[in-house]
């Protein structure tokens, strides 16, 4: 387990982090596990925060949490943690972890996030799909579009 040392809120709504990840991590996906299934998984994600992850080959990593004191308000206070997997998963955690702290650092006290869109020129170049705040779109009429 790595520890991001980002705490949050019991009722803390996860919208702006989870977002930020998906931008931030190429291989970015979300977990659910089935709640009558027998899969053995120790600290599912809660409900109000999904299972934020990222796939790197055979190996993957998902943002947890862990409690760590009841707060002032009774619903928790908990540390942002990040679980590996596989042969790479520690080295996923981190990389999940210092974006998690990159976020705390840099957008988690906006207002809101901000998002640009840019249609790429017919004759323009594509972007490198490689990098994580380029999302190649196609739109209805089948030109691309930069987000």
């Amino acid at each position: 387990m790595t520890h991001s040392h980002v705490t949050v809120g019991g009722q803390e709504p996860s919208d702006a982090l989870t977002l930020y990840l998906a931008g931030a991590l190429p291989g970015f996906c979300r977990l659910s596990v089935d709640p009558d299934g027998d899969n053995g998984v120790l600290n599912p994600p809660p409900k109000h925060w999904p299972g934020a992850a990222i796939v790197r080959g055979a190996s993957l990593a998902r943002l947890a949490t862990e409690r760590i004191s009841d707060g002032a308000d009774g619903n928790g206070v908990y540390e942002l943690v990040v679980h590996g997997y596989g042969p790479h998963g520690h080295l996923a955690a981190q990389e999940m972890a210092e974006q998690v702290q990159h976020w705390q650092r840099n957008h988690r006290a906006a207002l809101c996030l901000r998002i640009t869109i840019h249609p790429l020129a017919d004759d323009g170049p594509t972007p490198a799909t490689d990098d994580p705040h380029v999302f190649v779109k196609t739109r209805r009429s089948g030109s691309p579009s930069r987000t």
